[in-house]
């Protein structure tokens, strides 16, 4: 019997670009149309890899050129229903890279397997800070990957992440200088400036 060797990097690779970038597309396509004025920008998968940060995969720079916000997206095919475990699995280093981008950094979860359904949520996302004071809490779990990959993740629950596309569009606006509060229903939001 002949040995079978695997590139895990290549695994890796080719899942993030069936998988990944569709998610990435998904996400800039929705922004662009929310925020026709400003320059959502796809970073570059070859420049992701050759910086040793875990830099986000979207920037949202305002009509000066200003950065609003990074978004890193990330996420899942499976359903829900079919997780054992209620919670995110998220990478230390975009935990780190959020505790120093701070507000400007918006964590966000696709979950494919519930793509716009009514029932469950297809979208989490946080916002740095809130990002980084989850993790503090969250357990650590460290193991193989389905790459084969050994690696740590936070345990976050799901319960702590925000559910609402328009909300993190109020969120961004808010970064960017148009709303007084993050919440859209807040009323220093309708009072004038």
């Amino acid at each position: 019997m002949m040995a079978v060797s695997v590139n895990y990097r290549d695994a890796y690779r080719y899942h993030r670009r069936i998988k990944g970038e569709p998610r990435e597309l998904l996400i800039a396509s929705a922004l662009r149309l929310e925020f026709p004025e400003f320059d959502i920008e796809l970073i570059d998968p070859e420049l992701q890899a050759k910086i040793p940060e875990h830099i986000p995969d979207i920037k949202v720079l305002n009509a000066k050129g200003e950065l609003v916000a990074e978004l890193e997206v990330t996420g899942t095919d499976i359903p829900w229903s079919h997780m054992r475990l209620n919670k995110v699995f998220v990478l230390p280093s975009k935990v780190e890279y959020a505790r120093k981008l701070g507000q400007k950094y918006i964590y966000v979860y696709v979950n494919d397997g519930h793509l716009f359904s009514v029932q469950e949520p297809w979208l989490l996302w946080l916002p740095g800070p809130d990002l980084v004071r989850a993790a503090e809490f969250a357990e650590r779990w460290t193991g193989q990957t389905s790459h084969s990959v050994v690696e740590s993740y936070y345990l976050i629950p799901r319960k702590r992440f925000n559910t609402n596309w328009y909300d993190l569009v109020a969120y961004i606006r808010y970064l960017a200088g148009e709303l007084a509060d993050p919440n859209p229903w807040a009323l220093a939001n309708f009072m004038p400036r």
